[in-house]
């Protein structure tokens, strides 16, 4: 058994098929028929999925090519997953100019695929929000989220969840997120993060109707003292309105020439 360790926003099972960009990453155990959780993802093209950029730098992906498979277009992490490989080349710039390893400061990345998804009622992208669409929530968000066991003799043994949770988040004013130790350009919710690999899900809020991807999952500030809580204060999030579209195009491009895509 397990529980959400100091988690503050109530989460409960997301409802079938309404996370199609979703993506999880998993990295294959080399001498064990097993995987671990390395993060999630969305989808933003066939060919492309955006994350954080210390998700990246956390799962060591350009190290570990041929042990990287994904899944999407599932609620469950131990369902079977796509047939989509990951496409590394030295010449790629996964991290968006500006990232800082050390305040999460403009915490996005790129990874690339060799094989362009297809898409289908299970699979596909979600508009991202437009430049000046502002929102307040509230908003919804899902990921497979970090919990911990409720055993009081290991508690710091933590396992993610096999299935997806969702959780309805209010953005909070910006000068509470500033003032709790997050900056620029993150936004910020009442806690519903845990670990590292929380980041890179998407926040999806309506406007008119339709819904956007406001944000993806960035990171918490830890409680050093007490590292059996997921974290103190809030979680943030930083907007798809500051993602850099010349470096995601540029990145794009790049993989046109550097990954082999067998439909061309």
């Amino acid at each position: 058994m397990y529980k959400s360790g100091s988690q503050q926003v109530s989460r409960y099972p997301a409802p079938p098929n309404s996370y199609p960009n979703l993506v999880s990453f998993n990295i294959r155990a080399q001498k064990y028929d097993t995987d671990n959780f390395a993060g999630h993802g969305i989808l933003i093209n066939p060919l492309t999925i955006l994350t954080s950029g210390s998700n990246i730098l956390q799962s060591g992906f350009h190290v570990l090519i041929d042990l990287v498979f994904f899944r999407m277009g599932v609620n469950n992490r131990n369902t079977s997953h796509v047939n989509a490989t990951y496409c590394w080349h030295g010449g790629f710039e996964q991290l968006m100019p500006g990232y800082d390893s050390s305040t999460k400061a403009y915490n996005y990345g790129l990874i690339h695929l060799h094989s362009p998804v297809e898409f289908s009622d299970k699979i596909n992208t979600i508009p991202l929000a437009k430049d000046g669409q502002n929102f307040t929530g509230p908003c919804r968000y899902a990921s497979w989220m970090k919990k911990r066991w409720i055993n009081p003799y290991i508690n710091s043994f933590y396992i993610y969840s096999d299935d997806l949770e969702e959780a309805s988040l209010t953005i909070l004013p910006e000068e509470q997120c500033r003032q709790a130790g997050f900056l620029e350009p993150a936004f910020c919710t009442a806690q519903v993060l845990c670990g590292n690999q929380d980041s890179g899900a998407p926040l999806l809020c309506k406007d008119n109707g339709i819904e956007y991807v406001y944000g993806i999952s960035s990171h918490n500030l830890l409680d050093l003292s007490n590292p059996t809580n997921c974290g103190i204060s809030f979680s943030s999030f930083v907007p798809i309105s500051k993602l850099n579209m010349v470096w995601v195009n540029r990145e794009m491009k790049k993989a046109q020439t550097y990954c082999r895509h067998p439909s061309t």
